[in-house]
């Protein structure tokens, strides 16, 4: 925000066991800013308070109170208030199985338009890994991780994994077949066309099961931040229980940005 002279929304969705508002998929927007109803005046002093400790010159702020389904109201906000990116804390431990089918991170993740930064501990982002597997749709994350990597002066790593065992009838065979310097030229092309950046990158490939090979990387070479597509390769219309961003989101004890496939797709 501050690279671009931005606006942050702080947005809060309370729950509120005694309402049933959190058993519906609707949600509502009660304030935003000053103008709290009584019920919801706890919330909206907390969100003041968070306001003003980070209010500085060139950022505007706003606070957003919602009632309602937490997923939604996050996702439709973002929407309608034309956000670039969404950033949320996880609040669970590293290897939890199952946890994001149910949360509400895992819901935004799969709803919104919006790139999603997931973070569980603050950092620099001093390195940062970009996972790539030759699609469109997997190379929806590179500008929202070149955005993020220029506001910190990140180093950044273009890698791909390649697993012959997971072929997909959906997908051209050709793209596991190509020789390993045509793979490297996949990259280096990315990395050609991110240059004006002025970043620092590097291009890595290995072989063997993807989401382990992110995993092993990652913890070996000190990565801050993954940034992934939901949607790569396979072009399975499942969402993202099951699939490489979710073993990796649910082994990962870094922060990770998430863009999901258009949505057309």
């Amino acid at each position: 925000a501050r690279q671009t002279a931005g606006t942050v929304y702080l947005m809060r969705v309370p729950d509120y066991n005694d309402s049933g508002a959190q058993s519906g998929s609707e949600y509502h927007q009660v304030l935003t800013d000053d103008g709290a109803m009584p019920e919801y005046e706890d919330a909206a002093a907390y969100l003041r308070e968070k306001r003003e400790s980070i209010t500085e010159p060139g950022v505007a702020v706003r606070t957003i109170v919602a009632e309602g389904d937490r997923a939604n109201a996050i996702v439709n906000t973002a929407a309608t208030s034309n956000v670039d990116i969404i950033v949320m804390a996880s609040h669970t431990r590293t290897g939890v199985s199952r946890w994001l089918l149910g949360s509400v991170a895992g819901k935004v993740i799969r709803q919104a338009q919006s790139p999603v930064l997931l973070i569980r501990q603050p950092s620099n982002y001093a390195h940062i890994l970009i996972t790539l597997d030759g699609s469109a749709l997997a190379e929806r994350v590179v500008e929202p991780a070149l955005a993020v990597a220029a506001s910190f002066g990140s180093r950044i790593t273009f890698l791909q994994v390649d697993d012959a065992s997971e072929a997909s009838p959906n997908h051209e065979s050709a793209d596991r077949s190509e020789p390993e310097s045509g793979k490297e030229s996949y990259l280096e092309r990315t990395v050609s066309r991110c240059e004006q950046s002025g970043l620092e990158m590097e291009t890595i490939t290995l072989q063997g099961p993807v989401a382990e090979g992110i995993l092993s990387y990652a913890a070996q070479n000190n990565v801050d931040l993954i940034a992934m597509s939901t949607n790569g390769r396979s072009g399975l219309r499942k969402l993202i229980f099951g699939s490489v961003t979710e073993k990796v989101m649910c082994n990962s004890g870094g922060a990770m940005l998430i863009v999901g496939p258009p949505e057309e797709a």
